[in-house]
């Protein structure tokens, strides 16, 4: 038997064990991701807003004296940023001072930031300075990639799926080859322990089992098996006695019919012989029964008595005269 066999017991056990492990496993993993991904985006949001407090000290020098160079260093240097793909400083005039952009990086990644979250964000800091902080001399706004400042929680991510899957694969096999070892095996040595038994035979050899499996309910199987095995043994040697005894019988019946048969065919002969002798031996000759009556009647009876025979048989001899019996 194939050791991959889809009829398996083992098998069958571990593709559930399998599919369950799969699924529980790929839900553990999602909600451990979901929750890594709240603390992620926590995290870059503080990001953030850390680069954006550093940026905007000089942001707001630029903003204050209107110096483009200044205002170019700065989103130039956010750009240095590989999740940041477009930076921008407005004056309190709404003139732009600077700003600067970049095309999106690719990534495989990036449906699954669609489909969870959005592809960018924007984010923007007045322009103040810490002695008069209602004083506002513009504003500084930077739009992010979030599938590119996220790369690293899905490259973990995906690690963690994938880690998992494999972890439960692995459990999978290993079940699989406890459950072949522990069950389909000892089972299949049964079941071919069965097969070469024959259902005619008297033969009540017990099958064995492994004392591994003496006490479990592989051995109970078998011990239910082997008193079945014994009782069917015993009731097919009691009907080959039977129909020994039937067969001997039959003989016996056969003989004595044969036999019943010929003294039959002898007695009928004889008694052939003895009527023909009967007849043609005197006038007449009759028989009487226990009773003494009249059973049997022959030759010239109403010639010699004057009676009919239907008239004398069933009487005796003296209902047929009163006066002296002519038959003495």
């Amino acid at each position: 038997m194939s050791f991959l066999n889809k009829s398996r017991i083992s098998f069958k056990l571990a593709f559930v064990g399998l599919t369950i492990a799969l699924l529980l496993g790929l839900a553990f993993s999602m909600i451990q991701v979901a929750s890594d991904f709240d603390d992620q985006n926590d995290q870059l949001d503080d990001s953030i807003q850390k680069i954006l407090d550093v940026a905007r000290r000089s942001a707001t020098s630029a903003a204050k004296r209107l110096d483009e160079n200044l205002s170019d260093q700065v989103v130039d240097g956010l750009l240095s940023y590989d999740f940041i793909i477009e930076a921008k400083i407005i004056s309190d005039l709404d003139d732009v001072l600077a700003v600067l952009s970049k095309d999106m990086a690719q990534s495989r990644t990036r449906w699954i930031t669609k489909s969870i979250s959005t592809e960018t964000s924007s984010y923007q800091v007045d322009l103040t300075e810490k002695d008069d902080p209602s004083l506002s001399y513009g504003e500084l706004l930077i739009i992010i990639d979030r599938d590119q400042a996220l790369s690293a929680f899905f490259d973990r991510a995906i690690f963690v799926v994938l880690a998992g899957l494999a972890r439960n694969l692995l459990l999978a096999v290993i079940l699989f080859y406890i459950f072949h070892v522990m069950l389909s095996k000892p089972l299949e040595r049964i079941a071919e322990s069965f097969s070469r038994r024959d259902p005619q035979s008297t033969d009540n050899t017990p099958i064995s089992v492994s004392k591994a499996h003496e006490f479990d309910e592989i051995g109970e199987m078998v011990n239910y098996a082997n008193q079945f095995m014994k009782a069917s043994s015993q009731h097919l040697a009691e009907i080959s006695r039977t129909e020994e005894e039937l067969r001997q019988t039959m003989d016996d019946l056969i003989i004595t019919n044969k036999k019943l048969v010929r003294a039959r065919d002898a007695l009928e002969e004889s008694e052939g012989r003895f009527r023909g002798f009967a007849e043609n031996g005197a006038d007449w000759f009759w028989e009487m029964g226990p009773d003494l009556r009249f059973s049997y009647l022959t030759g010239r009876v109403e010639d010699i008595m004057g009676l009919k025979s239907e008239d004398i048989l069933g009487k005796t001899r003296s209902e047929l005269y009163d006066g002296p019996n002519i038959l003495d």
